[in-house]
């Protein structure tokens, strides 16, 4: 959207934005935006195909912001499915090396 009092104003109610002389810029992780159409919503990265090198390069900032803090939310979810799953694997080698053991007393037989 062209820069504006109006758009300042409305820009500085959203987490992500980004104002400078010649345009405001509102990026938003959701389909619940302001319908005021003159201001300018980036949804998805589908329309970032026009915005400049610069422009997308915050956007990807942005994302990245994103998803290290939900990352950091969900840590001990992360650290705990990692954990069952090294458990299972520690197991299925353990067994592996029982069967192969087995395998080995039998020809020596």
């Amino acid at each position: 959207m062209p820069y504006s009092p109006e758009a300042v104003e409305e820009a500085i109610k959203h987490r992500f934005n980004r104002i400078n002389g010649r345009y405001v810029l509102i990026y938003e992780l959701s389909d619940k935006l302001n319908t005021d159409k003159s201001l300018y919503h980036i949804i998805n990265e589908d329309e970032t195909g026009y915005l400049s090198n610069d422009e997308q390069v915050w956007i990807l900032e942005c994302n990245i912001q994103i998803i290290t803090e939900e990352s950091l939310k969900k840590q001990d979810d992360i650290l705990a499915s990692f954990s069952e799953k090294l458990d299972l694997l520690e197991r299925e080698l353990e067994k592996e090396a029982e069967e192969i053991q087995h395998g080995q007393n039998n020809d020596s037989e």
